[in-house]
């Protein structure tokens, strides 16, 4: 059910006298409220582009003053997805948006002030709550410095009523945060009830160890829960205070139990910082967790125990799906870790990891039914090319995840000798039969770029039938790994070849063609691919666009142009001509 009407608080615009009859279908529409809703849905921006969004709440509060039939979906549509609460405290005349002028954890601002000028005096701070501050003070902090009136305590009730997803992450980076003491003075008002009822996602960073205002927020409605511990600062910088680190440990375990004992709807879960194994023991409360994201919490591979430890937590969520887990940095004193069990209910697997980490962990895994796995390389290591099929060899795909489907593997870094190719690299990975989806990202450290002909395309589109996706990105890191390479290049044949073998293929990434003269084409059935592209910023040699373009949508009729790397310009041409055929078509 939604909150009722908000038209009462915002501002009536009267109205004109060239307005629509009522009899007109148009008026009829515009006072059925599913579409309204929708519209206002459309508005609504969620993409990276923060000035896009910002333009889309804008546009969203200016309709909601148009009258009152669109007050209510507007207001919905504009409050359902925030970065914080922060905004909605300037319904209070005694809230204060105080500058942090400090950015390192453990001090405080005795001659800072408030965003109007006025000064801000050491009462104005939590001794205890800045003294345990292990993230970075916000830039800006909401406080209550009075009492709120109960006009404006209904307002703020209203608006948090259509929250439903509250996620500051990384990307908004909005540096406001609202004081723990406002939150529990909110709780308090609210008699005990959840502060936001009716949220489904939402993102929480803890500023102390004593903050844990987050269970003045969990409603029976939430979903997704992304926890940032105070720690992760702690870890990175080797902050060792062994009473310290007990206390954070106490204090985070009672923090998982109480929001384990009230989040029986909960499915999936992230966790940033310093994890300690015991600390996801409160999971197993959780009967409908599916999803399971780790990705952020360095040291859980610091040693053999650790690790094995923490695999015998996750054992025990049986219902758990997606797994996302670092381990990288398993060096010698964990290269006999053992086995670490058997996961038959995964089908998701992320692994932050070195290559030497993935190997190890995937050997000592039993996963018979994961269908996804994503391998994100983190450091230096710099690999030749037979190192890197040697490394992926050993991981022995093809026998360990028999229905694997969807393989991404980012952050490969490759220090070329000689000329060679792409399929060098994936041979170990042809006996996925089953394998729709693959992407490789290879950063050329040095030497000649991997090429690919046409003849390893074949080779490629035979082995994987079912390929709906393939992306492989061989993109130099300096100009020096490609001046002057003379590399196999595919041309428009290895496209034919891709549509003779793989008739699901959907979306194709290659990093560029060859010129020269083109081939005629076969009679061949035209294909459904959606999305061709190409990786790499140099300009393609290509003659003959105009013919290139004709062919193109003569083989992919439903291909659509795509945004091409700024040196690219012929294949920006050759898309834009695409494009007018098609439309002419």
């Amino acid at each position: 059910m939604r909150p009722k009407t908000y038209a009462a608080y915002l501002p009536h615009r009267t109205p004109s006298t060239s307005v629509i009859p009522s009899n007109m279908p148009a008026h009829r529409a515009l006072v059925i409220s599913d579409i309204l809703f929708a519209i206002s849905e459309a508005l609504r921006s969620d993409g990276p582009d923060r000035k896009q969004m910002r333009q889309g709440r804008v546009a969203l509060a200016q309709v909601a003053r148009v009258c009152r039939a669109f007050a209510e979906p507007a207001t919905s549509a504009l409050w359902s997805h925030i970065d914080n609460i922060g905004p909605l405290l300037a319904l209070f005349s005694c809230s204060r948006k105080l500058c942090c002028p400090p950015r390192q954890p453990g001090l405080a601002s005795n001659d800072g002030s408030d965003c109007t000028g006025a000064r801000l005096m050491p009462e104005d701070w939590d001794d205890e709550y800045v003294a345990h501050a292990a993230q970075p003070l916000p830039r800006f902090l909401w406080v209550i410095s009075g009492e709120i009136t109960d006009e404006e305590w209904s307002r703020f009730q209203h608006l948090l009523a259509y929250i439903r997803r509250c996620y500051d992450d990384d990307r908004s980076a909005s540096g406001i945060c609202v004081h723990p003491t406002a939150l529990t003075q909110f709780h308090r008002r609210n008699e005990g009830r959840p502060l936001l009822p009716n949220v489904v996602e939402f993102c929480w960073k803890q500023w102390s160890l004593n903050d844990t205002s987050l269970l003045t927020l969990l409603p029976p409605s939430l979903r997704v829960l992304d926890l940032n511990f105070s720690s992760f600062l702690w870890y990175n910088n080797t902050f060792t205070n062994p009473d310290v680190r007990a206390k954070q440990a106490q204090t985070l375990h009672r923090l998982l139990q109480d929001i384990c004992s009230r989040g029986d709807n909960l499915e999936s879960i992230v966790l940033r910082g310093h994890v300690e194994p015991r600390l996801l023991d409160p999971l197993n409360n959780l009967p409908n967790l599916r999803r399971l994201d780790m990705s952020r919490c360095p040291g859980l591979s610091a040693s053999n125990r650790i690790l094995s430890q923490t695999f015998t937590q996750l054992r025990r969520l049986r219902r758990l799906r997606h797994l996302s887990i670092d381990v990288q940095g398993v060096y010698a004193e964990v290269m006999h870790m053992g086995y670490l069990g058997d996961f038959p209910q995964l089908q998701s697997l992320y692994l932050e990891a070195d290559m030497l980490g993935a190997i190890q962990t995937l050997t000592a895994m039993n996963l018979p039914h994961v269908q996804v796995l994503t391998i994100s390389l983190g450091g230096r290591t710099e690999f030749t090319v037979d190192q890197l099929s040697a490394e992926l060899s050993a991981l022995r795909l093809p026998e360990r995840l028999p229905h694997l489907s969807f393989l991404t593997v980012r952050g490969v870094l490759v220090q070329n000798e000689e000329e060679d190719s792409v399929v060098h690299v994936l041979r170990p990975l042809f006996g996925l039969r089953e394998l729709e989806s693959l992407e490789m990202t290879m950063h050329c450290v040095q030497g000649p770029l991997l090429g690919l002909a046409d003849e390893d395309v074949c080779i490629i589109a035979q082995s994987w039938l079912r390929l709906a996706d393939f992306l492989v990105d061989t993109t130099p890191l300096s100009y020096q790994s490609y001046m002057g390479s003379q590399i196999p290049r595919p041309s428009v044949t290895a496209l034919v070849h891709f549509a003779r073998h793989c008739p699901q293929l959907q979306n194709l990434t290659l990093p560029t063609f060859k010129g020269g003269v083109l081939p005629v084409l076969p009679t061949i059935t035209p294909h459904g691919l959606r999305t061709l592209s190409i990786t790499q910023t140099l300009d393609v040699m290509v003659d003959a666009e105009e013919n290139l373009a004709r062919q193109l949508h003569t083989v992919f009729p439903k291909l659509l142009p795509v945004a091409s790397p700024e040196a690219c310009l012929k294949w920006h041409n050759i898309m834009e001509r695409l494009d007018e055929i098609r439309q002419g078509s």
